[in-house]
């Protein structure tokens, strides 16, 4: 199951779960409508939390393997024209994406 899918369960259960706890719960309306509000703001907030955590994530993993990427890149380069090179053929510069850092 996919970080999503499993984000999006847990929302759904703690939702359906949360509403049937207070609105069976034997409280006057207007204390339970209070807490299903209260409830609310909550779980709002964990969701958004949830999620801005998770964005930080992915972003931090693609900056990573962007960088891994441009350097295997790089490496790769070189060594072609370094093969180049050796059996005789022209040498072309190899710009460094990790020099502009």
């Amino acid at each position: 199951m996919s970080t999503r899918n499993t984000l999006i369960s847990f929302v759904t259960g703690a939702v359906a779960g949360g509403a049937a706890a207070l609105l069976l719960a034997p409280q006057r309306g207007e204390k339970t409508r209070r807490r299903i509000a209260e409830e609310a703001d909550r779980l709002t907030h964990d969701v958004r939390e949830g999620a801005k955590n998770a964005t930080q994530q992915v972003t931090q993993t693609a900056e990573t393997h962007k960088e891994a990427v441009k350097e295997a890149v790089h490496a790769a380069k070189e060594t072609y024209r370094d093969e180049l090179d050796r059996k005789g053929g022209t040498r072309v510069p190899v710009e460094n994406p990790m020099a502009s850092r």
